[in-house]
């Protein structure tokens, strides 16, 4: 009699024969190799927060740049619109002018007239300039001569000459002028109707005008 074994059973495997399985074991880092590792990310940390500084202030000043130039051209702009202010008030209106003064003069000749007929309209501040210009054509003299001459004006000692800017009032007054419009208007002397005394007495009137009184 025969014993038969059947192909796919499985055939018995020794003891000595199982697979153990495989275990990787990982190399242990030291404490020095875990810190240079550990410098190594923050000098790594370090150089990518420095680079984004660096680009932070390159934009800046970039934006700064920026800034400046258009603070430049607002500057020029303004610069450029106060000179063609200032040529439209102070230069020869037309070929017809009969005055034609510089800038540093008309900025004075309107703070007197301001601080001297400011409360007489701009034709009285406009008789009061036009006696400054006889006075420094007379005496071939500039109008800052004229104005600043000694015992001539009380504005100039009590600083009220200093203190006043001019305004649309004094420019209009200012332009009248050198258009000629009192180029016939003949007074040296101004003065108060309550102070016509004394030598004033003596004067010719030319005209009398709300509180002024005109002479030469």
């Amino acid at each position: 009699m025969f014993l038969v074994v059947s192909s796919h059973q499985p055939l018995p495997v020794r003891a000595e024969e199982k697979i153990n399985p495989i275990v990787i074991q990982r190399p242990q880092l030291s404490l020095s190799n875990l810190m240079e590792e550990t410098e190594k990310v923050t000098d790594n940390q370090i150089e990518i927060i420095k680079q984004q500084e660096a680009e932070l202030k390159k934009k800046q000043e970039e934006k700064r740049k920026q800034e400046e130039a258009k603070r430049r051209q607002e500057e020029e702009r303004k610069k450029a619109e106060t000179a063609r202010k200032r040529t439209q008030s102070y230069s020869p209106l037309s070929s017809s002018s009969y005055y034609s003064i510089s800038e540093s003069d008309a900025v004075l000749l309107q703070k007197l007239m301001l601080s001297e007929a400011g409360n007489q309209g701009v034709k009285g501040m406009a008789l009061v300039g036009q006696v400054v210009l006889n006075r420094a054509k007379r005496k071939h003299w500039s109008i800052r001569s004229v104005i600043y001459e000694p015992g001539q004006f009380s504005v100039v000692k009590n600083g009220a000459l200093s203190r006043r800017v001019p305004n649309g009032s004094s420019k209009q007054a200012l332009n009248q002028i050198l258009r000629g419009a009192y180029k016939n208007f003949n007074a040296y002397y101004f003065i108060e109707s309550s102070s016509y005394r004394g030598w004033f007495k003596s004067l010719s009137v030319v005209e009398k005008y709300n509180s002024h009184i005109f002479l030469r």
